[in-house]
C-alpha cells in the first residue's frame, strides 16, 4: 500500500473501566501526534454503548505506521489497557477513494466561493 494510510481501530473495555482507559488514551494520543507520519489521531466513543471506543487515524505511510506500532508509547499503551479490554482489538486499514467527479465538483464550488468573494469585494 503506497501513500497515505488510514486506520480504524475498534476498542471495547470492560464497564466500568472507561475512565482508566480514557486516562491512557490521553498520553497515547498527546505522544502519537508528536511522530512525524501522523497526520491525525482521534478517539471516539460510542454513544450508544460507553464501553466502546473507535481510533480513527491518518497516517502519511505504511512505514510511518509500521514505526508508530512499535514505538515505546504505543507499547506501554497495549500494557497499560490489556487488563480492561473486554476483547482483543480489531485493527483495520483503509486507504482513500479519490473520484474525479467528486474533485470536479470540489472545483468547481470552490471557484463559484471565489467568484462570489470576488464580486463581493468589487461592491
Amino acid at each position: 500500500m503506497e501513500g497515505k494510510v488510514s486506520v480504524i481501530a475498534y476498542l471495547e473495555v470492560r464497564p466500568g473501566s472507561e475512565a482508566e482507559f480514557l486516562r491512557a488514551a490521553e498520553d497515547v494520543i498527546a505522544a502519537t501526534r508528536q511522530e512525524e507520519a501522523c497526520l491525525n489521531y482521534d478517539l471516539h466513543q460510542s454513544s450508544a454503548d460507553s464501553c466502546r471506543f473507535v481510533f480513527y487515524e491518518n497516517w502519511t505511510s505504511l512505514a510511518g505506521l509500521d514505526q508508530h506500532s512499535k514505538s515505546e508509547h504505543i507499547r506501554l499503551f497495549r500494557e497499560r489497557i490489556g487488563g480492561i479490554l473486554a476483547k482483543p482489538t480489531e485493527i483495520t486499514l483503509w486507504k482513500m477513494v479519490r473520484l474525479r467527479t467528486a474533485e470536479r465538483r470540489a472545483k468547481a464550488a470552490a471557484s463559484a466561493q471565489w467568484r462570489q468573494y470576488r464580486e463581493a469585494m468589487r461592491q
